[in-house]
């Protein structure tokens, strides 16, 4: 639990310098909306796809799941391969 006071998710996302992808559903119950806001205001880079379901992929529209999981696919062949 120290290491995650030490490290705090805002704190680290504003140093990263790799690539991040970030998706998140306006209708998550489990981690508040507004907390993807404040990373992507502290690292612009941040690619972000504003999802209109919950928590999982499994609950947004398909289409939005297929851009998000293109987008996946997008950066793994870019920085893995």
């Amino acid at each position: 639990m120290n290491e995650f006071k030490k490290n705090k998710p805002i704190g680290v996302i504003k140093k990263s310098k790799i690539p991040i992808l970030l998706g998140h559903g306006v209708k998550d119950g489990l981690i508040p909306y507004y907390n993807s806001q404040k990373l992507i205001k502290a690292n612009k880079k941040i690619k972000f796809l504003k999802l209109s379901g919950g928590h999982s992929l499994y609950w947004q529209i398909v289409d939005e799941r297929n851009i998000f999981l293109n987008e996946i696919s997008k950066l793994m062949r870019k920085y893995l391969w």
